[in-house]
């Protein structure tokens, strides 16, 4: 038929599709007349018992494929078939399924792990090297302790000593090194940190840097470590950070934790209390004196005695005059808090102009103007630079006053010098009003 016939249904000028009809009507016979099933020529499969049809050569598809392996289509079933009488494990009074080697899945792993399917041998440990220390070897034939002491000091008697010889102020062994050493095996740092890094204290391309440092040794009575910071020595500055003396060390259970039971005497201090009355806890940050729970609200509340709520919402409201919101943080709601803090965008900005205004200080600046917006009298929204940073204006105190949101978007980047100010606001409260 010509490409541009259409149906030969009478009454349908539909476009010609297949047969002489139209999609439509195709479908329609096709559903009315559904083409012969034709027989398969090759029959059932060879191999007696299959009754799979055959594929090729007379056989199934399973038996071809293990012909053209194997050479032989061998039985009927499935070569990996599950037997009728499964194999078990054969661990007495264990009905679990074999797995391997006889054993079952639990039993081979625990065979293979400890050598035997159910026996767990005993676990020997050595004694520390160390005399006179009771806990079992961990590292190197000492214990955690001895281990860690060793590799500070380059010696496990040192465990618990606040100073001596080894830990004295001296210079670095390295021939032609005037660094102080850091008690690490007769190294100063760069030193010790290319023999960890190369293997060889004098490895690497680069000399190591010398610091000209005065051997002044640490302010703690006994101790002859170099002073590090604040008159104290690497390692009493380090708990003077953590705790807040520097003669305190944290206690820890022999235990589990491979620490000999019977401690060398060292000096053990008390934390003190929270200065918050009625408050038990320990101190937590050492200068304000305050646990963490009263540190934090001093961070999130701006009052370390700060009433909180449920999740962490104070009980206290916003300081500004005629905001009932709820507390956010620093005495504030949050939208005044993001007033006066600044969104990322904002913050962005500001980094490029000069100057500098914390939030006591800005908040300072609206208290002056009463929170009140100083072009319309309006409540402030925002805190706005008076001399746009655009025009090059700062982040000084003296360039930030309140405003609120529709005077903001007026003034946007409008700045023709501070004679004209007192007009700006003058025009602005003209059309506001």
């Amino acid at each position: 038929m010509s490409a541009g016939q259409s149906c030969s249904v009478s009454g349908c000028s539909r476009k010609h599709y297949a047969r002489g009809f139209c999609a439509t009507h195709y479908k329609r016979w096709r559903q009315q007349n559904p083409a012969p099933q034709q027989a398969n020529p090759q029959g059932l499969c060879e191999v007696d018992g299959c009754q799979r049809s055959a594929d090729a050569r007379g056989l199934c598809h399973m038996h071809y494929r293990r012909w053209q392996k194997t050479g032989d289509p061998g039985p009927a079933s499935p070569m990996n078939a599950a037997p009728d009488n499964p194999r078990g494990c054969d661990v007495t009074d264990c009905a679990a399924p074999h797995y391997c080697k006889g054993f079952c899945r639990s039993h081979y792993a625990h065979w293979r792990n400890h050598g035997h399917p159910t026996i767990k041998p005993e676990r020997s440990f050595a004694p520390c090297s160390v005399s006179n220390c009771p806990n079992s070897a961990w590292s190197q034939g000492m214990c955690h302790s001895h281990y860690y002491a060793n590799k500070r000091t380059g010696s496990p008697e040192t465990l618990g000593e606040t100073a001596g010889p080894a830990a004295s102020a001296a210079v670095c062994s390295v021939q032609g090194c005037s660094n102080v050493t850091a008690a690490r095996h007769g190294l100063c740092g760069g030193h010790y940190k290319r023999l960890l890094k190369y293997g060889d204290a004098l490895g690497g391309l680069r000399p190591v840097r010398q610091t000209v440092a005065a051997l002044v040794p640490c302010s703690i009575d006994g101790c002859e470590r170099p002073a590090l910071a604040r008159g104290l020595c690497s390692v009493h500055y380090g708990r003077f950070r953590k705790f807040g003396d520097p003669l305190r060390i944290r206690t820890m259970p022999s235990r589990g934790t491979g620490r000999p039971i019977e401690r060398p005497p060292v000096s053990v201090t008390v934390r003190t209390r929270c200065t918050i009355l009625g408050c038990s806890h320990d101190v937590w940050n050492v200068q304000s004196g305050l646990c963490s729970r009263h540190c934090g609200r001093l961070r999130s509340h701006g009052d370390p005695g700060a009433k909180v709520r449920h999740r962490g919402v104070s009980s206290a409201g916003c300081v500004v005059p005629g905001c009932g919101h709820t507390h956010y943080g620093s005495g504030y709601c949050r939208r005044h808090w993001n007033s006066l803090v600044g969104n990322k965008y904002r913050r962005a900005a500001e980094k490029l102009a000069p100057g500098h205004a914390t939030l006591q200080q800005v908040a300072a600046r609206m208290e002056i103007y009463g929170w009140r917006c100083w072009i319309c009298g309006a409540p402030f929204s925002e805190v706005d630079h008076v001399k746009p940073i655009a025009k090059g204006g700062s982040n000084w105190p003296s360039n930030l006053r309140p405003i609120c949101l529709p005077c903001n978007r007026h003034k946007s980047a409008a700045w023709s010098g501070a004679a004209d100010s007192h007009a700006l606001s003058w025009n602005v409260r003209r059309t506001t009003q």
